[in-house]
């Protein structure tokens, strides 16, 4: 009777106060009733659990942010086997570990695992990942959580036990706290006789002339333009006179990529009167070609960039470009009927038709 004239009273200090007095009384279900009245919802959920009425619980553990009570009741929901349940309490509590192991192994939710994972860069749950994944024959995901778990060392076995040295290279390379991971993936791609694959890895392990070198080595169309990236990147100009011999006795270079390899070799070298010839040289080889407008743009780029460099634009290449542009605006101008200007265009070109 009495807490049934206290519900009706509509005094949220009252019902508070009927709360403390029927938890003293040790009548737990009607004390958390009135507590939950009252608005005290974590007290009134903390009995719930405390009495392991977990049916009285659930409906208030959505506005709970105890992570000790959410913590208490994802264990229980754990224990009656509620797995979506008890994930969920266990996420609300922040103990992102025991999420990545019930999705994994109650819940078979790999990708959520992958993504709470890598979010939470938890070695714990990498450890867990790696573990699991090892078991499902997931090699790539596997070396992706040793690395992220610390195991450096059983990464790199397994990646070379099972054809992975790859992914791990990768992943790895992205790590610039893990130097020494990346001389070992380049002493491995030495030793297996793939020297491409080795520069790669000194190349970002900060090692430009070991990379050239083995990119040299190898003098093809593949590995010519990594050679001159690393130059661009580095500004290692010594290395750039080997670069240039390789390009001129490449037989299996095109003469266009030849050209085009080397007017960035000179552009990263500071050769900016040789950059503007080269440029001028495969322009000319896109108009015996047909390619106008290739020609054009070429040329055009090359203006661009000496004028961000600061460097005087040679007056053949302005000339060279002005005739393209002259050339092209011509049909252009015959399609909005402007013959006059077309004519004057093309006699233009036709004065300098040896150009």
């Amino acid at each position: 009777m009495g807490r049934q004239l206290a519900q009706q009273a509509n005094n949220p200090a009252l019902w508070r106060e009927c709360g403390t007095i029927l938890e003293t009384m040790q009548q737990m279900p009607e004390a958390a009733e009135m507590y939950e009245a009252a608005g005290m919802i974590e007290k009134a959920a903390s009995i719930h659990i405390a009495s392991k009425n977990f049916a009285a619980a659930q409906p208030l553990m959505a506005q709970v942010t105890s992570a000790k009570l959410q913590l208490q009741y994802a264990k229980a929901k754990e224990s009656e086997g509620r797995w979506g349940d008890a994930t969920a309490a266990y996420e609300a509590a922040g103990d992102l570990d025991n999420v990545v192991r019930l999705c994994l192994d109650k819940l078979n939710d790999l990708r959520r695992a992958c993504t709470i994972t890598r979010k939470s860069h938890s070695t714990t749950a990498a450890a867990h990942m790696a573990r699991y994944c090892l078991e499902a024959g997931d090699v790539a995901l596997a070396v992706e959580f040793l690395l992220l778990a610390g195991q450096m060392d059983q990464a790199f076995d397994v990646a070379a036990a099972q054809g992975q040295m790859d992914a791990f290279a990768q992943l790895v390379s992205r790590n610039i706290k893990a130097p020494e991971e990346m001389t070992r993936v380049a002493q491995y791609y030495d030793q297996r006789g793939e020297p491409e694959k080795a520069a790669d890895i000194w190349a970002k392990a900060g090692q430009p002339e070991r990379a050239v070198m083995l990119y040299l080595q190898i003098a093809c169309p593949s590995s010519l333009p990594k050679a001159i990236s690393v130059i661009e990147e580095t500004q290692r100009t010594d290395l750039a006179p080997a670069v240039l011999d390789a390009l001129d006795s490449c037989e299996a270079l095109e003469q266009s990529m030849r050209d085009a390899l080397r007017f960035r070799l000179n552009l990263a070298t500071g050769q900016l009167g040789d950059a503007a010839r080269d440029a001028l040289e495969m322009a000319r080889f896109e108009q015996e070609e047909g390619n106008y407008k290739l020609a054009h743009a070429k040329l055009f780029s090359t203006v661009q960039q000496l004028k961000s460099l600061g460097a005087p634009v040679p007056l053949e290449l302005s000339h060279a470009l002005a005739l393209l542009h002259s050339y092209i605006l011509v049909k252009s101008l015959v399609g909005l009927g402007d013959h006059t200007n077309a004519a004057r265009m093309l006699v233009r070109v036709a004065g300098n038709i040896s150009k």
